[in-house]
């Protein structure tokens, strides 16, 4: 998911904990993937795998709940693009924002689109033969980026990666790309709400809440995952310049069990195991409040030295690495289970999970060099 930038003054360590989340999450999504590819029964989502193989009531499945990660996205966008606005109330900020973030969102995209079009063209995907082996459905369509095989098209491609992606949610060529609609819509409603909100400023702060309650509820009734975007800006609104002293002076014990409620609730997806106490509650909803909480502790938390590289270079990863590990995963992904498995190796998921993500990780190398190239420019021309 994108990138973020550094938008409040005086708060950069911060928002580096900030982009060390956003890395983490797209990590997560990469494990969740290859689980689905790989050990689909572990997942609890096909009904015709065995469901007490799933890992869905473990309150350890937020390492691999990518729907969980998918709401930490959000959230953090609705949070990093609001929050500087709300700090120094420039409608310029909010302005050039807008301005640039379908270009600075389609470039990339628009590469993986074109790497995934190259290796449908060359025959370098081999998802239907490791399909048929792991036993996925998820697999076998390709991550249900299409109902019916097509035959690919450049021309095609260079359409849905430029445009199709992010105003119909077209995801033929790159299954992960579903995220991209809401991602587009779900920034410009944060830039449309925070000019709404600023221009109310000097109104009572009431006033502000029940524009928020509006938006949330419009939010609703369009998607719940929308929801995660108003929590983000929700929390920049509110949050006092400085953070909230409370957060600051609270005791090393209780954030720790604040980080592990956080976690608890990014797990929920199924009513199962330690989640039957959510009854039928919207997993969806569930994740946001998860996210939302981590979001408060992270924005509370300063990184230093190594740390604060680490945070910086998972920040810049997250977005190449989230457009780019479907195309390795169906490609040298299933080259690589089909010979493992050939290979006589035992639980040859176990070989996968750090083989795609290393795999991934330097496939995404060069495309996070051309998103932060991309960016720079932007900013200097917008």
């Amino acid at each position: 998911m994108p990138h973020m930038h550094q938008t409040m003054q005086g708060e950069t360590h911060r928002i580096a904990s900030l982009e060390a989340l956003r890395g983490i999450a797209a990590l997560i999504v990469v494990v969740w993937h290859t689980m689905l590819a790989f050990a689909p029964q572990t997942t609890g989502i096909f009904s015709q795998l065995p469901p007490f193989e799933a890992y869905t009531g473990s309150p350890f499945f937020f390492l691999m709940n990518g729907n969980g990660a998918v709401n930490v996205f959000f959230v953090l966008s609705g949070f990093v693009l609001s929050r500087k606005f709300f700090l120094d109330q420039d409608n310029a900020f909010i302005v050039k924002n807008a301005v640039r973030r379908y270009p600075r969102l389609a470039l990339p995209v628009l590469i993986s689109v074109i790497v995934s079009y190259l290796l449908f063209h060359f025959g370098l995907y081999h998802f239907t033969e490791a399909a048929n082996l792991s036993g996925s459905p998820w697999l076998a369509k390709f991550g249900y980026a299409y109902d019916k095989p097509f035959t690919p098209s450049l021309l095609e491609a260079i359409k849905q990666g430029a445009f199709f992606t992010f105003f119909k949610g077209d995801a033929s060529y790159n299954s992960s790309l579903w995220t991209m609609r809401y991602e587009f819509f779900g920034s410009f409603m944060v830039f449309g709400a925070c000019l709404l909100l600023g221009a109310t400023r000097d109104f009572k702060r009431l006033t502000n809440f029940y524009f928020i309650a509006i938006i949330a509820l419009m939010s609703w009734y369009a998607s719940p995952w929308y929801l995660a975007f108003v929590s983000g800006l929700f929390i920049a609104l509110i949050m006092p310049r400085d953070g909230w002293t409370m957060m600051k002076r609270l005791p090393r014990i209780y954030k720790i069990a604040c980080a592990f409620l956080a976690f608890f609730l990014l797990g929920y997806s199924q009513s199962k195991g330690v989640y039957t106490l959510f009854g039928k509650s919207n997993p969806i909803l569930v994740n946001i409040a998860g996210s939302t909480i981590l979001l408060i502790l992270l924005t509370h938390t300063a990184l230093q030295g190594t740390m604060l590289w680490i945070a910086r270079f998972l920040g810049a990863l997250s977005f190449p690495l989230y457009l780019i590990h479907i195309p390795v995963l169906f490609s040298l992904g299933c080259w690589l289970y089909l010979k493992i498995d050939a290979s006589g190796l035992l639980y040859p998921v176990a070989w996968m999970i750090p083989l795609v993500l290393i795999i991934s990780t330097a496939a995404a190398w060069p495309l996070m060099a051309i998103n932060q190239n991309w960016l720079r420019f932007l900013n200097s021309r917008i």
